[in-house]
């Protein structure tokens, strides 16, 4: 078993069992600091409804003592006692909320510190893309005076994720990217005119140098750009299509007077500047593809529609996740528990390692060790 076990399949092991679990190990200490700061908050809500009924008994004290003494010096006295009461319990539970706001105050960061913690973990795990995607998509917009980009995935078994990327890390997204960038002097005929020199139609040119891209979008092979000219009003729009064998362009304008299909149009399409117009696309596909290994930030992760960011359910993650990698780690984890493969040949994890791990995750631990075949690997070893 040991020959068939790889490199690869080891690191995705280790992966799983310390970037994925940690994810599942911070949320539980979030979820522990949370109730703990519930405790906190009910602590002083507490105190404060004590010394409301203290005030209470005490006015109510006065009120009987009141009437069975009928003496008018203390009538008189009565309201001042009251008045007294109040004032003093008031400025008490005042100071009830300054003595406990550092500790809740300690407690909410704490929480933060753990939440951002299991997020990190899953970001971690999810930049390596050990997991298969089905569809993969990375768009590129022109928000306010700069290019925000973001990756998709969608995953087997219902899992979808969303990362930011990092533009910065290319230069020339860092201000308005125009064609020239790639490709100097490409004009795109955009309608038919007449000419004095010429009974037959001419076509009426826009120089691409004077655009600028506004979005574009890759997904599949299929390679979406959105040119804008924002003084004249105008659009235009690529798609291409890499085949087998072949490349497949479309090219459409649009402006005030309408939307005409360039590549539909024959007298237009045959005075395209097709390679030119390639040229661009081969390198914003090039760009695109570089971004999405720049990853910034995890924006989504849904699981059945379900958010986990929100949730912080990450056990059924961290299971559906061992499940769509099974097939590539089984015989590894196998490998390792049983010995046929030691830590000294590849020091990538071992046993003591695994176990240790499974007893920090013991709600899911069960499942987890039945999905690899040793349901029993746990017992007798407690969880400390």
């Amino acid at each position: 078993m040991a020959e068939q076990v790889s490199e690869e399949s080891l690191r995705v092991l280790r992966s799983v069992f310390y970037d994925l679990f940690d994810s599942l190990i911070y949320s539980q200490r979030a979820s522990d600091a949370s109730k703990d700061l519930e405790g906190l908050k009910a602590g002083e809500n507490d105190r404060k409804k004590r010394v409301d009924q203290l005030q209470s008994d005490l006015v109510g004290l006065i009120n009987i003592y009141s009437q069975e003494e009928k003496s008018a010096f203390f009538q008189g006295i009565k309201e001042t006692l009251m008045k007294f009461i109040s004032a003093t319990l008031d400025d008490f539970k005042k100071k009830i909320a300054p003595s406990n706001s550092d500790q809740i105050a300690a407690k909410e960061e704490e929480v933060k510190a753990y939440r951002a913690k299991s997020t990190r973990a899953i970001e971690v795990f999810l930049s390596r893309n050990y997991i298969p995607v089905n569809d993969g998509e990375v768009s590129l917009k022109f928000l306010n005076g700069g290019y925000e980009c973001r990756y998709r995935a969608n995953c087997p078994r219902d899992l979808e994720y969303e990362f930011l990327l990092d533009t910065s890390e290319i230069e020339f997204l860092r201000s308005r990217l125009y064609p020239s960038s790639f490709q100097k002097g490409i004009r795109v005929p955009v309608r038919l005119g007449k000419s004095w020199m010429s009974k037959d139609p001419v076509p009426d040119f826009e120089r691409l140098d004077e655009y600028y891209i506004s979005s574009s979008n890759l997904s599949s092979g299929d390679l979406f750009i959105k040119l804008a000219h924002d003084e004249a009003g105008s659009e235009i729009r690529i798609h291409q299509t890499n085949a087998d064998v072949s490349s497949f362009l479309e090219v459409e304008y649009q402006d005030s007077l309408g939307k005409v299909s360039v590549t539909s149009e024959p007298a237009l399409n045959g005075n395209l500047e097709r390679d030119g117009i390639l040229t661009i696309c081969r390198q914003m596909r090039n760009s695109l593809e570089m971004l999405k290994e720049k990853k910034l930030r995890l924006s989504s992760l849904t699981l059945r529609d379900s958010s986990i960011l929100e949730t912080q359910n990450y056990s059924s993650l961290i299971t559906t996740i061992i499940e769509i990698l099974l097939p590539g780690i089984k015989d590894a984890f196998a490998a390792i528990v049983t010995g046929s493969i030691k830590p000294s040949e590849q020091q990538i994890i071992s046993k003591d390692q695994i176990i240790d791990r499974l007893k920090l995750v013991p709600d899911i631990a069960p499942a987890i060790t039945a999905m690899f075949g040793f349901q029993g690997l746990l017992d007798g070893m407690g969880n400390n």
